[in-house]
Parts: C-alpha cells; structure tokens; sequence
C-alpha cells in the first residue's frame, strides 16, 4: 500500500503520531476526499471494462487498479469511523479537562466565599448591635454637630456650654436606609425602621362628613413584614435543597449538613420552620387582616376611591385576589 493518505491514517490510528484536534480533523477530510476519489476511480475503470473501444491487453492493468483502489477504499470505510471515534474521544478528553479547571476554580471560589461570609457571621452580632443603635448615635452626634440656639427649647444638659471638633461618620445614611441582615438560618438581626409606618388606624372626617378611616402609610408595617417573610421563605428554600443534594450526594443527612455549615440546633429549628411556609402565612394572615380592619372601620358606603387603592395595594403584594 503506498496511498500516502491511508499510510497516515494507519500511523494515526496505530497511536505513533503526536496529535492534535485539528491534526485529526483535517486527516479525516482527507480521507473522506481519498474516499470519494477512489470510488470515482473504480467507477471509471469499470467503464472502461466494458467500453468495445478498450483494447484486451489493457485489461489486465485496468482490472489490477480496480483490486488496489477497492481495496483502498475498502480500508477507508472501516478506518474513518475508528478516526470519528477518535476525533470524538481527543474532544472527550479537551472537555474534561477544561470542566476539571472550571471545577477546581469554581471550589476554590467557594472556599473563599465561606471564608469571607465566615468572618461575616463572626462579626454579625456586633455589626447588628451598632446598627440597632444607629438611629440613637446620629442623634448624638446632632447635638455636638449643630448646636442649639439660644431661643430653643431643649434639655439643659443637651445645651453645649463649650466647642467641640465636629463628629463625622464615615459611613453614609444610604447604606444603612433599608438594609436587613440575617444570620446562618435566615433570621433577621437587624432591619431599618420603615420610615411610611403611620402607626395604628384612626378615623378623621372629610370636608363632606363622610368618616374615612386614615391609612396612608398604614399597611406598609405589614406589607414589609409580609416581604422580608417571603423573601426568608425564598431563602430558607433553596437552602434546603441544597443541603438536600448535598446530603445525598455525600450519604449524610439534612441536618448533618446544615450543622457542618455553623447552624446552631435552634437555628437548624428556625430554618425547618420557615421552610414549611407557616410564617409565611402568619405574615399574609396579618395583611388580610389589616385590610378587614380597614374596610370595617369604613362607612356602610365603603372605602373611598384612594383607600381602595391602597386596599388592592396590599391585597396585590400578598397575591390575593379577592
């Protein structure tokens, strides 16, 4: 057999060439071209058998080419899919190597993930604990800050009798309005006050006479709790799974798993808890009953046009529907 091509293909397949993915891909149009040109070779010489102008001394030589160039083919059909095999094997090979790159940096960023919200969760108590008395320490610093004025009334003690370096916080309003923080299960250490909490429901009577009862602001205490409910619940449950398909993974248990993560058992309690969706309900059960209460507290006429609004307000953040 001297087809360079087919000698290079018996090389490949017999392993002693270095190879890359490319070398194959374009070792396998090759053969495919050598292929199909035999197969025209074959198919030509086997009109010339039958042609009445073909003199008989050549037929010996035109048989002989046909034999050597079936034969040729014939090796190229069974070798080529051995040469797809291998194409399909070196491409295996490239993309478990790169998964296996992808795998370990994908666990060295979670490594250091649990690293840095470690250090988060130690912190936790101490950071809740400023937050909580934030609101407490603006209010000092006023004081120093921006000195009352002879004609006010404030508390003596809170009148400066001498100067004092202004006081600064490095840290801007911004970050803290709204901020909510939890712990390992899901619980919350620490939320901003909601700002539009009118307080209870109270009554005031229209230029017209109509009582109304005033509730601007008023479901936003229970509507808030509502979605920090929720957004725990959303939380709390994919947790869960995912010490499920660790658990399973590993032959341990759902508790095991949450307890390697740093829960404590009453945290682990807390989370078993949430995920069942029961103070999910609580908090819903609470916006639906403000919203009776509302309603109740209206003239038999019913809610105006804008406690209405609010009504359906509240009834869409909790997906009711009646």
């Amino acid at each position: 057999m001297n087809n360079e091509i087919l000698q290079r293909v018996r090389v490949v397949l017999q392993g002693s060439a270095a190879l890359t993915m490319d070398n194959v891909v374009y070792l396998i149009g090759e053969a495919e071209g050598e292929k199909d040109r035999l197969t025209r070779e074959i198919a030509a010489d086997g009109q010339l058998l039958i042609e009445h102008t073909t003199p008989e001394e050549q037929y010996p030589e035109i048989r002989q080419r046909m034999d050597d160039n079936t034969e040729n083919r014939d090796r190229l059909t069974l070798w080529l899919p051995q040469l797809r095999d291998l194409q399909a094997e070196m491409a295996k090979a490239e993309l478990a190597a790169w998964q296996d790159g992808r795998y370990k940096n994908t666990v060295k960023r979670a490594k250091n993930f649990d690293r840095v919200m470690d250090k988060y969760f130690d912190a936790l108590a101490e950071i809740a604990a400023e937050l909580n008395g934030y609101q407490a320490l603006r209010q000092e610093i006023a004081i120093f800050n921006t000195p009352a004025q002879p004609h006010m009334l404030v508390n003596p003690q809170d009148r400066l009798v001498n100067k004092y370096p202004r006081i600064s916080v490095s840290t801007p309003d911004a970050v803290v309005r709204g901020l909510v923080l939890v712990d390992r299960a899901g619980s919350i250490v620490y939320s901003n006050p909601d700002p539009y909490d009118r307080g209870p429901v109270t009554m005031a009577r229209a230029p017209g006479g109509t009582i109304q009862p005033v509730v601007a602001g008023h479901f936003a205490s229970v509507v808030a709790d509502y979605q920090r409910e929720k957004d725990q619940f959303d939380a709390a449950q994919y947790q869960y799974g995912e010490w499920q398909r660790e658990a399973a993974h590993n032959g341990l248990t759902v508790e095991k798993v949450a307890m390697q993560t740093g829960l404590t058992d009453e945290q682990f309690k807390t989370m078993l808890e949430r995920v069942t969706g029961r103070p999910l309900d609580d908090a819903k059960s609470a916006v639906q009953s403000r919203i009776n209460t509302v309603i109740a507290a209206c003239p038999s006429t019913g809610p105006d046009a804008g406690v209405k609004a609010q009504i359906e307000a509240a009834k869409a953040a909790i997906g009711a529907t009646t």
